[in-house]
């Protein structure tokens, strides 16, 4: 019985042993979280760096190449058993590591598996002398269930982390940096030489004054643009203007072809018996003083001219004969006449031409 028992045993770690793909992962969820708690804890324990200034650059570069844990697959029943033996690869040595650093890098800069650049992600060389994105090689290695390189397909590999994509990385940043600056300062070197030196060739002479001519023109425009702002409120005051002299032009037009009523006679004038010819000496004379026959009438807003007889009020004002006698025949009527300026009543006479 012992020995009938002893054959299903060996038949059945031989047969999982067969079944059981070399290089499969074995999921330990206690062990990654375990791993998981020692990572946090160690984060704790680390002393801050806040106040320690380093360069960015050097902090990327200052990272050695170290090698991951190496973890061992477990033992299959077979193997418990010393049914069949257990292959444990050798770890490879530093020297080793070197010859295959080199020759990786004369290979390609993109992960294999994402297609994409090293750029400052951390990178995995294998054992096999390939490398990808630490995270790329771990999802893969995830998803498909077992340790093998996606390229060469080659087990027990050991993982090594490098920086040499990162250093390419940066050093490919800095020289399109610096070829950037470069274009940009000669690019600036050159407008100045093109805006001081006045070249020899016809074409060349002919381009640097055009654009010499095109700066000036720019400059004015610069400077005309607060002008033309100020010439279109001008513009738009005297349009308002010219509105308002048309309005009064049009009603004094239609207050001189008014005929007058009936009882009324335009040449009769309303004198009050009140001022004597020395109080309309005076008068006169304070006009003369103040100018008036040089500024315009009141009423229609125009000159006094020789040709247009001129009025005086005993209040001190001058008008048109005429537009004084269309006011009077518009406003006035049954009534005693008050004055278009002061609104009082007054009495008129009419001005004696000056000779030129």
């Amino acid at each position: 019985m012992n020995k009938k028992q002893n054959l299903v045993w060996a038949s059945t770690a031989l047969q999982d042993h067969l079944i059981r793909k070399p290089g499969a992962l074995q999921s330990n969820a206690h062990a990654k979280q375990r791993e998981k708690w020692r990572s946090e804890r160690a984060s704790l324990l680390q002393p801050s760096t806040k106040n320690k200034k380093r360069y960015y650059v050097d902090t990327l570069l200052s990272g050695k190449d170290r090698s991951l844990e190496f973890s061992e697959e477990p033992l299959t029943l077979a193997e418990k058993m010393n049914l069949v033996t257990r292959h444990t690869p050798s770890r490879l040595s530093e020297s080793e590591w070197a010859g295959i650093k080199s020759r990786d890098s004369a290979g390609t800069d993109e992960c294999s598996i994402c297609c994409d650049i090293f750029r400052l992600s951390d990178q995995v060389l294998l054992s096999c002398a390939h490398t990808f994105h630490r995270r790329c090689l771990e999802s893969y290695e995830h998803h498909v269930g077992r340790r093998n390189c996606p390229l060469c397909r080659s087990e027990h590999y050991e993982k090594r982390l490098v920086n040499t994509g990162r250093i390419r990385y940066v050093g490919f940043c800095a020289a399109k940096i610096q070829a950037t600056y470069r274009m940009h300062r000669a690019h600036k070197h050159y407008l100045h030489i093109r805006a001081t030196c006045i070249p020899k060739t016809t074409y060349m002479k002919k381009k640097y004054f055009v654009d010499k001519l095109s700066e000036a023109v720019k400059k004015l425009k610069i400077d005309d643009s607060g002008v033309d702002l100020l010439d279109g409120f001008l513009r738009d005051v005297d349009c308002a203007v010219d509105a308002s002299r048309r309005v009064i032009s049009s009603s004094t037009i239609q207050l001189i072809t008014t005929p007058p009523p009936s009882g009324f006679h335009a040449s009769q004038d309303i004198v009050l018996p009140t001022t004597s010819s020395q109080t309309w000496t005076q008068i006169i004379k304070k006009s003369e003083e103040r100018k008036l026959l040089q500024s315009n009438c009141p009423i229609c807003l125009s000159c006094f001219t020789s040709k247009k007889a001129a009025c005086i009020t005993n209040c001190g004002h001058v008008f048109h004969e005429s537009c004084l006698q269309s006011f009077e025949r518009f406003g006035s009527e049954g009534c005693a006449p008050s004055c278009p300026v002061c609104r009082n009543t007054y009495t008129r006479m009419t001005m004696p031409k000056q000779s030129n």
